[in-house]
Order: structure tokens, then sequence, then C-alpha cells
């Protein structure tokens, strides 16, 4: 802590030192003209706090007597009769009323109409969204036909040995072979009948085939 006459440092507890009772600052008593030896007094005041107490209760200061007459001012009694209050125009209030008035109409009119247009805006929102829908449920068929048409388009990648391959083209091969043999043994050749003018090559092979005992589906 410092001095407050000297500004010098100096330990809160010194010997040589004084404490104020107002602001707790501490003072040398050298500096205040005392001796070191001198009792400390049990109330002191510093010097700066001395200066800032009031001198007594002063009532005729330049505050308190321009508080009072603010006072005074204000402690007057008003004069009624001399406040002018203007007349209202009644013609006015009445021209402002229906002003008022008709915009109020014109308002909702315009709220009406875009209650209206806001209904229209729904609906058409509700359709396009049926419509999206609709759409979608046919790109989800298309793309379900898709799938399939791929899966029977795939190519059977299982035979991957070529002589596996080689393998089921002779047993193709073999197999045609054995259902023409099997086609011609079906076929009947009707030879050394002689053909008379107008005669029906229908009859001939239906007499034929009575005397050998076929019977013939015969598709006309």
């Amino acid at each position: 802590m410092k001095c407050s006459a000297c500004q010098r440092f100096m330990t809160q507890n010194a010997i040589d030192g004084i404490k104020c009772n107002v602001c707790s600052s501490m003072c040398h008593k050298a500096c205040l003209g005392m001796k070191t030896k001198d009792p400390i007094p049990k109330i002191w005041t510093c010097p700066d706090c001395v200066v800032n107490m009031p001198k007594g209760n002063n009532q005729n200061t330049p505050v308190r007597s321009m508080n009072k007459s603010i006072q005074m001012e204000m402690d007057k009694p008003t004069n009624t009769e001399q406040i002018n209050i203007p007349a209202v125009d009644n013609t006015t209030s009445l021209d402002a009323n229906k002003n008022l008035a008709m915009e109020l109409r014109m308002f909702r009119e315009e709220m009406c109409k875009t209650k209206s247009e806001l209904r229209t805006f729904c609906q058409e929102v509700q359709d396009l969204k049926a419509l999206l829908r609709s759409y979608d449920e046919r790109i989800g068929n298309l793309e379900t036909r898709i799938d399939i048409i791929e899966k029977q388009a795939k190519p059977d990648h299982s035979i991957t040995n070529m002589g596996e391959l080689e393998k089921t083209i002779h047993q193709l091969k073999f197999d045609l072979r054995e259902r023409d043999q099997d086609l011609l043994g079906n076929d009947i050749e009707i030879s050394g009948i002689p053909e008379d003018c107008g005669e029906s090559t229908m009859h001939i092979v239906t007499a034929c085939a009575k005397k050998i005992g076929v019977e013939l589906d015969i598709v006309t």
C-alpha cells in the first residue's frame, strides 16, 4: 500500500503509519508532521476526506434555492379557463370512418378472391399429385417388366468348357436326325394307281386307307 501523501510503499501494519477511518488510506506519521512515538488516535480522518466533508446544513446553497423555485412553480394552481380545447370536426371524422369502411370492404373482397384462388391452386396440386402417382406406378411396372426380360435374355454361363459345348451340339444334331427318321416312318407313298379324268385324289387316298385298315381324319 502507498502513502497517500508521499506515494511511497508501506506495509499495512506499519508502526509509523496511520489509517483513515473513512477511505482506509494509509499515511506516514512523518508526512503528517507527527513523531513516530506519538500515539495514534482512535478516530482519524485524512486531509482529503476532511476537504470533501460537507460544512454543516447550509440551506442557502444555489442548488437548494433552485429546487425551491422549481417546486414553487410546480405548486402553482393552473388556470383551466385559459386552456383552449380545439373543437372536433364531426364531418371530418364521419368521412374518415366512411373511407375506412370502404377500404375494409375492398380488403374483404380481395381476401375472398385470394381464398378462391388458393382453393383452385390446392385442387390443381392434388390433381398433379395424383398424376405423379399414376406415372410412378407405370414406371414401376415398366421396371419390373424390364427386369423380367433381362432375366430371360440373360445367357446361360453354366457351360464354360468348350468340350461340354461340343458334346451338347453333337447331341442336338443326333436328336434332330432321330426326329427326322420318325417323321419319315409316318409317311405313306401311294403309287401304281391309274388316274382317271375327273377323279378325286382325296377319294383315292380314303379308299386305300380303308383297304389297309387305317382310319384317316380328313380335315377339309
